[in-house]
């Protein structure tokens, strides 16, 4: 392992204070254009910054006199706002005043008619404010898109306050001015969001930010890092740290050697040569970072939204492709046929993903990548076919982990026209909850057919054509890292498939009501593909289904991600004795001593029960025996 070292960048983070007063807050004072944002799809909107109760402790027997507030927009209600001090953000404040926003993107001083006293016994203080814009759209909220504080800045989503730690935005652009300076030390180690997509064997850098806090200057101290299997200590003196000042700390490029967590821990020590912190519960920084396996592969599942009489979606798919074509990870494309109208190719279940993922409203063109709602572009997984859009989007999409690999087997009899399918999925880590959902949609590329500013015979790309699992919304099932869960479907492939969304009743008065066989179209076993996906599992908000990994194939076809690594291929150990395997009548046993985790797996991956009776082959039997995992090659 390399050894670290660590650089030190000072930023222009000084606020200029008022005379005899003093002004508290995390934001580094950065207040520009591209630094707004809005929440959710409503006119309200707000911002708060969260001062802790050890915080609050060294702050005691000061007097809040005014608020400091940058407005990212004044397109609000009669240039209104109402600012508040609140020991809770769901109840009524201690104090609120209404404000006036004179102009955007400049911080300005809101003096409260009585001061607030903080007693030191407060459990928690929000300074804050609310307004209603004049449209959802206006980017009210300032930030300075710098340091990821958790659990210290939050915003309005939808009419809930959500911690904004993890969105990128960092902290608000909110400061609590106080009637003097109260002399007090405290340094904090803000960390970024460490959770995303990295694998063994590629070098990533990480970084953090130590910022002053408190009122009494910063000189010297110590930084302990430990980041994998090694622990240093760096020191600095003279480093002059003010108020509301921070300090970069980045590290060298790290190179994970294996899959796996890794961890990763930052304290800051030794603070003017001498431990007097006043909040010591933020001086250290502590997590895991997960690298997956070097080769592992993923894919990003990319469903549109179309119809026959959309005039904007060829132009809209020209520009879907053009953009997909620049990025390097993998794509898998599925088109609904929904959005403008129901047309001939329009199933049920395409219905039903646009009016849930777009939150009940229709449009094409009209895409969403990996069903996940970047919380900065759309409050939706639907957005529509705009680059900045897509980009930002796709950019927050390929940081999000992908959990698991994938295997996908099929079989086609073309005398028979019978299908086999078996998706494998394999998760690496744990996943949220446990839980996932998987599903497996047929697909048919290419079809020619009617498509207004297409022409006669405009070519229909991944038309959706159905989910083979019977349902829309997947299986849902608990899944165990390292262990293959397996889903397996048998049927015979039909000459045509038929527009389900058409039923008598939609029939009644529509314009296919007379032409019943333009809803059904030939089927063309070389177009046939087949997509398998895992993802999350929330069918109470249309946020909460982002899809982890995904795969296609051609019917007929099989693959095997890379990363997919089942116990046939894991390391067949020999150097215990105290693990025997016995097989009698194709059943599995085992003795030893401090055996626990027994597995049994064929040469596919697939698990079975320890009492099974197995069929003739190859099998491998694991067990964990003192920390160590054992595996034994068993022929029968």
């Amino acid at each position: 392992m390399q050894r670290f070292f660590t650089f030190l960048t000072f930023c222009l983070l000084s606020f200029s204070l008022m005379a005899e007063e003093v002004t508290v807050g995390y934001s580094n004072g950065s207040i520009e254009r591209t630094k707004v944002f809005h929440l959710g799809n409503t006119t309200s909107q707000g911002q708060a910054i969260r001062l802790s109760h050890e915080k609050l402790q060294a702050l005691k027997g000061c007097s809040i006199n005014a608020i400091n507030i940058a407005f990212g927009s004044r397109m609000t209600k009669d240039n209104k706002a109402y600012a508040f001090i609140s020991t809770s953000l769901e109840e009524n404040p201690i104090q609120s005043l209404e404000v006036t926003i004179e102009k955007a993107l400049k911080l300005y001083t809101y003096t409260l008619e009585i001061p607030y006293v903080i007693t030191g016994e407060e459990p928690e203080l929000f300074i804050g404010y609310e307004a209603e814009t004049m449209a959802a759209s206006y980017n009210l909220l300032s930030s300075d898109f710098n340091t990821e504080l958790e659990n210290c800045s939050f915003a309005l989503n939808n009419g809930t306050w959500t911690d904004v730690y993890g969105m990128g935005t960092g902290a608000a652009n909110i400061q609590v001015v106080l009637d003097h300076d109260p002399v007090f030390c405290d340094v904090m180690m803000i960390g970024q969001k460490y959770s995303g997509y990295y694998k063994s064997g590629d070098a990533y850098s990480f970084s953090m930010n130590l910022m002053n806090f408190g009122t009494k200057a910063v000189d010297s101290f110590d930084i302990l890092l430990t980041l994998g299997e090694q622990t240093e200590r760096f020191s600095y003196s003279n480093v002059a740290l003010g108020q509301c000042q921070t300090i970069n700390i980045e590290l060298p490029e790290y190179v994970a050697s294996a899959e796996g967590e890794t961890e990763l821990k930052v304290s800051v020590e030794n603070i003017n040569a001498q431990n007097s912190d006043s909040d010591p519960s933020d001086n250290t920084l502590q997590t895991s970072i997960f690298f997956y396996p070097s080769d592992m592969e993923r894919n990003i599942l990319v469903e549109g939204f179309t119809g026959q009489a959309c005039s904007a979606c060829p132009g809209g798919h020209s520009s879907l492709v053009k953009f997909l074509s620049t990025r390097q990870t993998p794509c898998v494309e599925v088109s609904h046929h929904s959005g403008y109208m129901p047309d001939v190719f329009t199933m049920e279940e395409d219905v039903n993903y646009l009016y849930f993922y777009d939150g009940c409203s229709t449009y094409a063109p009209a895409v969403m990548f990996n069903r996940t709602a970047a919380p900065l572009v759309s409050s939706a997984p639907v957005m529509d076919i705009t680059e900045s859009k897509m980009q930002n989007t796709f950019d927050y999409v390929e940081n999000n982990e992908p959990y698991a690999s994938i295997r996908l087997s099929s079989t086609y009899d073309s005398a028979t026209r019978l299908c086999t399918v078996t998706a494998d999925f394999l998760p690496h880590r744990e996943l949220p909850n446990g839980e996932a959902v998987i599903n497996v949609m047929l697909v048919q590329d290419s079809i020619t057919a009617y498509q207004t500013n297409g022409g006669a015979n405009y070519i229909h790309r991944h038309v959706f054509r159905g989910c083979l699992t019977g349902n829309a919304w997947g299986l849902a099932a608990k899944f165990t890292p390292g262990e293959t869960t397996t889903w397996e479907h048998e049927f015979t492939l039909p000459e045509e498939i038929r527009s389900t969304y058409w039923t008598e009743e939609n029939l009644a008065g529509s314009q296919y009501e007379n032409a019943q066989s333009m809803l059904s179209h030939n089927v063309v076993p070389d177009n046939m593909m087949l997509v398998a996906y895992i993802s999350e599992n929330n069918l109470s908000s249309n946020t909460g289904n982002r899809v982890y990994n995904c795969q296609a194939v051609r019917l007929g076809e099989s693959y095997t991600q890379n990363g997919f690594q089942t116990s046939i291929q894991s390391p067949i150990t020999d150097d215990t004795e105290d693990f025997k395997v016995h097989v009698r009548d194709g059943r599995i046993s085992v003795s030893g001593t401090g055996i626990s985790g027994l597995r049994i797996h064929d040469a596919q991956g697939r698990r079975y029960a320890i009492d099974h009776r197995l069929q003739a082959g190859m099998y491998i039997v694991s067990a964990t025996i003192n920390g160590k995992t054992i595996s034994r090659k068993v022929k029968i």
